[in-house]
């Protein structure tokens, strides 16, 4: 009697001795997960406090006027182009392509 009581307590502490390695990884696979997840949630969260604030800091140039009195159009193929303008005083009209 005292033998088999022994026995299954010392199996017990066998049997517990053996889930502690186990545990012990579980909680660590646990904690590389939980820091993993704030590593990519911290990330996010600078990348969106970085990109709102390089927005607000760069200025927008403003469009350039490049035909102030008139509109630019034009008719364009594969092998020519027709383009015309229009303005109020005589001068050269470039266009660049």
């Amino acid at each position: 009697m005292m033998d088999e009581q022994f026995s299954m307590e010392r199996e017990s502490i066998v049997l517990h001795h053996r889930s502690r390695p186990r545990r012990k990884a579980g909680m660590v696979l646990f904690g590389a997960t939980t820091a993993l997840a704030l590593l990519i949630l911290f990330m996010a969260g600078w990348s969106a406090v970085t990109a709102h604030g390089l927005r607000q800091s760069v200025p927008t140039l403003p469009a350039l006027n490049v035909l102030p009195n008139g509109v630019a159009a034009g008719d364009v193929d594969q092998h020519s182009a027709v383009l015309w303008a229009r303005s109020s005083f005589p001068a050269i009209v470039t266009f660049t392509y």
